[in-house]
């Protein structure tokens, strides 16, 4: 099958049945990156755990991004895609890459005269800031595959790989030039789109051995990333693939509870977290750092962060005033997507027989 496939391009794929729109597991699987996200930015190397999870935490995203990519990407005009799609992902790159330096970097400035670096604003399109970097990254990767969507899908991999190898054999994976971040995840991403089908029927029957794959990943991981083979782009990329492999069995085994539903619903606001959340951070290490109590701070910092921003982020968007917060003025206006909470277990799939919205 993935030989039948290999030869075809992304419109060719696009005329296959693809299933359901939304897919209970892929929801939560990204609430587990965005999750593993924030507690990165709060603790970064501080806990080796962080420093493992490189090698998944931002290739889950690409990777579940790519799964729900391909129809705007095969069916949307060259005008519209590079409007609607990748126009709307660099306004709110540069929207909330503005608001993040006027909300934070300029107030410490005013506040307590920190040093600021205003021509990092003056540069965010040619020279990407790192603090919001996934929209940017995103828009490059959607308009990368847009680009090569006629062409045989084993070729694009074989490219993207080929430079994954050659960035990967450059260095470590700490501060890395967004650029090179895009090239290193866009084969997920492309894997992502491509493989949908094939995804979805593996996690739906095998989800329940997600334990053998964390275990491998976590041991790989912990041991490659001390070693110079994290320089070595086949081990590095399969070691990512075995991270993300665990985490989709581990989603699809978390939507069999009811409880499932809070993290569909964090899964959903991913892109309000991500916007929020350096801002929210820096609040609260001033609040916290008032009250004077370090260890409390850690421990709230990141139930905290997503909590604001899945609850003020959905709220804003529902809004049609504060709709320019989240989408594009001259984009389609898509409020989030309600959460239904299942009146009994779910099954790996998602589906409930008896629904009511939140």
């Amino acid at each position: 099958m993935i030989r039948e496939w290999a030869g075809k391009s992304l419109m060719e794929l696009a005329s296959s049945p693809r299933g359901a729109d939304r897919i209970a597991w892929a929801d939560i699987a990204k609430a587990f990156s965005i999750i593993l996200l924030v507690v990165w930015t709060v603790y970064g190397l501080d806990i080796y755990f962080d420093h493992m999870f490189i090698l998944a935490r931002m290739p889950m995203f690409f990777f579940v991004s790519g799964l729900f990519g391909l129809g705007v990407i095969t069916r949307s005009s060259m005008p519209n895609f590079f409007k609607n799609k990748v126009g709307n992902l660099v306004y709110l790159y540069v929207l909330w890459g503005t608001l993040w330096f006027l909300t934070t970097e300029l107030v410490a400035y005013l506040w307590w005269g920190r040093d600021m670096a205003p021509e990092e604003i003056a540069t965010m399109l040619w020279e990407p800031l790192a603090i919001i970097w996934f929209f940017y990254g995103l828009a490059l990767a959607f308009g990368v595959a847009y680009l090569c969507r006629e062409a045989p899908v084993w070729i694009v991999f074989a490219v993207s790989m080929l430079a994954y190898v050659i960035v990967v054999a450059q260095g470590s994976w700490l501060s890395i030039p967004v650029l090179e971040k895009v090239i290193r995840l866009f084969p997920y991403f492309w894997l992502g789109l491509v493989l949908r089908p094939l995804v979805s029927r593996l996690v739906n029957a095998y989800w329940q051995f997600w334990p053998i794959p964390m275990a491998c990943f976590l041991a790989l991981s912990y041991w490659i990333m001390q070693s110079p083979w994290q320089q070595f782009g086949p081990l590095t990329f399969a070691v990512t693939i075995c991270g993300i492999a665990a985490l989709l069995g581990l989603a699809a085994h978390a939507a069999q509870y009811e409880w499932s539903w809070v993290l569909k619903l964090i899964g959903g606001s991913t892109l309000y977290i991500y916007a929020l959340d350096h801002i929210v951070i820096f609040y609260m290490e001033r609040v916290m750092g008032k009250l004077g109590n370090p260890v409390y701070e850690q421990i709230v910092m990141v139930p905290v962060v997503v909590i604001v921003g899945t609850v003020v982020g959905r709220f804003c968007a529902r809004r049609e005033s504060l709709r320019w917060l989240f989408s594009a003025p001259w984009a389609p206006y898509k409020p989030p997507s309600r959460v239904e909470r299942p009146g009994q277990p779910l099954g790996a799939s998602g589906i409930s027989p008896r629904r009511r919205e939140v």
